[in-house]
């Protein structure tokens, strides 16, 4: 009951750690980008008032600060966890990480439904492309996360 056996902590340090593969560096150095711009540049548009969409705006700060925290805290639990555990999984007390990828799906389901509608009817004159931006980082994110075992339910 200590351990959540799972290879994901494994398939990390092979794929990504270990060997330094470009593209897996690329890919997570990508969405980390977006996500922290978004949150940067979504909170100075809230607080200059230039949103032309507030809840996409909303939205997007939603997804990559649920994205940025998983990250953190699935970081932070790696560098305080004794590397016998995560030689066969992951500890416990990870499994409320869980919660985070989940929201982040919902969040997601949100901001590609306002996309739709506004792209759709238009709204704001211009094309939501930032928010697009965050809506396909955060699906490839995920998938990346679903890819290598580390949502564990």
């Amino acid at each position: 009951h200590d351990i959540i056996v799972t290879p994901a902590v494994y398939l990390l340090d092979r794929e990504v750690i270990r060997t330094g593969d470009p593209a897996q560096l690329a890919l997570l150095v990508c969405v980390a980008v977006v996500f922290v711009l978004t949150l940067a540049l979504g909170a100075t548009a809230l607080v200059r008032r230039r949103a032309a969409s507030v809840g996409g705006v909303i939205a997007a700060m939603t997804v990559s600060a649920l994205h940025l925290a998983f990250a953190g805290c699935f970081y932070w639990m790696l560098t305080n966890t004794d590397p016998l555990i995560l030689g066969f999984g992951l500890p416990a007390s990870a499994r409320p990480l869980v919660v985070l990828p989940l929201l982040a799906v919902g969040a997601t389901g949100v901001l590609v439904w306002l996309l739709v509608r506004r792209w759709l009817r238009r709204e704001g004159g211009r094309r939501p492309w930032g928010l697009l931006a965050v809506a396909v980082a955060s699906v490839v994110f995920l998938g990346w996360l679903v890819s290598r075992g580390l949502i564990v339910l």
